[in-house]
């Protein structure tokens, strides 16, 4: 596995190296240090934008390597770092070359001030590594989302995927420079960048909306307390559940009229030995959520996994086994014990669940029925608001 995320992680930052190549032997363009520098920043920038469609399309065969959280990681960072090479190299543009006005120039220049904008708005609404680094910047995050702008997730969403048009208009800059309209051979260099990146884009956005190993339907809806359903899903075509491991976790899109048309993650609450139905158990948070109680048997649903490496190797011999959840976060635990119940019922397994209120406490048949399947099962409930009532 360690050869394999070096091997990755060694094609991503490397690979710019190929098409810088290309492009000087290509135009015969003198390669100076500083000329190397200029073009160098360029082309690694452009590169590494490129690879980021890529990274969002969540490619399974490095995914699984990495882990999702990680890789989503190591795209917000990479970009970055994308857009640093970027800026060194209109940087060096006028120790490079005469200043001479173009349609390039003018693309690239409105181009780049776009994925500044872009990249200020992902990094404060789009993900928290930032904003969480001062209370200061949460609040001031929270405020901005909920209070001003009142952006609506979807619509934080969209704009996250306007990185493929600034992909676009980064290509179009290339295109109309003068450089390349002596060289136009060389434009190929990275019109195939952008169309490989372009196909993972569109396979993972618009593919799989019609690939039948992704259409499932909504087999069964079990409200599990006040605020939390059970959807069991079932394959439409394929008449079997794609293997994975307890733990992870699946991509949902439901095919409504609704906002319910959004693609979100959940984890995956039953067991892999269970080859009919895929289950999430979801608590309502907010409207998305709370749209989910109000689906119908037969509705058409999206799925995309297995994702994710949260789980117990079973290489590993362990006397005992101690799982620690708060709240909703239980559900991949749920499928974990079913799958123990099956395969190991013998394993000594002890939960420490934490919740805010008796009524948390979801599923107690299905706990009474782990006990009885396993007899050195035990569940310890921390309740916080206990001593309030």
């Amino acid at each position: 596995m360690r050869v394999a995320k070096f091997f990755w992680i060694s094609v991503f930052i490397l690979n710019p190296i190929i098409p810088l190549i290309l492009f000087f032997y290509i135009t015969d363009i003198r390669p100076s240090p500083l000329v190397v520098l200029f073009y160098g920043f360029g082309i690694f920038g452009f590169t590494w934008f490129t690879n980021e469609i890529i990274i969002s399309a969540r490619p399974k065969f490095i995914e699984r390597i990495f882990g999702l959280d990680k890789l989503l990681l190591f795209h917000i960072f990479s970009s970055i770092i994308a857009l640093a090479a970027g800026l060194l190299h209109t940087a060096l543009l006028d120790s490079v070359q005469r200043w001479n006005p173009s349609l390039g120039r003018e693309i690239g220049s409105i181009t780049q001030g776009l994925a500044i904008g872009l990249f200020s708005i992902s990094a404060i609404f789009f993900t928290t590594i930032f904003t969480d680094l001062h209370p200061l910047l949460s609040k001031l995050r929270r405020w901005l989302l909920h209070s001003i702008l009142r952006l609506d997730f979807q619509i934080i969403r969209i704009i996250h995927n306007l990185f493929v048009v600034i992909i676009v208009g980064f290509l179009l800059h290339i295109l109309f420079t003068t450089t390349l309209e002596e060289y136009p051979q060389a434009r190929w260099i990275f019109i195939v960048q952008v169309i490989i990146s372009i196909i993972f884009y569109l396979y993972n956005k618009v593919f799989k909306l019609v690939l039948p190993k992704y259409r499932y339907f909504v087999e069964k809806v079990i409200e599990d307390s006040e605020n939390t359903v059970t959807i069991e899903l079932s394959p439409k075509f394929s008449g079997k559940i794609y293997s994975y491991i307890p733990g992870q976790f699946v991509f949902v899109r439901f095919i409504t009229n609704s906002r319910l048309m959004e693609e979100h993650p959940f984890s995956i609450s039953s067991s892999p030995l269970n080859k009919k139905t895929l289950s999430i158990t979801v608590k309502r948070l907010g409207n998305y959520t709370s749209a989910l109680r109000d689906l119908k048997p037969g509705t058409k649903a999206i799925v995309d996994y297995p994702f994710g490496s949260f789980s117990i190797p079973e290489s590993l011999n362990r006397d005992k086994i101690v799982l620690i959840a708060g709240g909703i976060g239980i559900t991949p635990f749920l499928g974990y014990l079913s799958y123990l119940s099956e395969k190991n019922k013998d394993q000594k397994v002890t939960l420490i669940w934490g919740i805010r209120n008796p009524e948390d406490l979801l599923k107690k048949d299905f706990f009474d029925d782990i006990k009885k399947i396993m007899p050195d099962f035990q569940l310890i409930p921390i309740i916080s608001n206990l001593k309030n009532r």
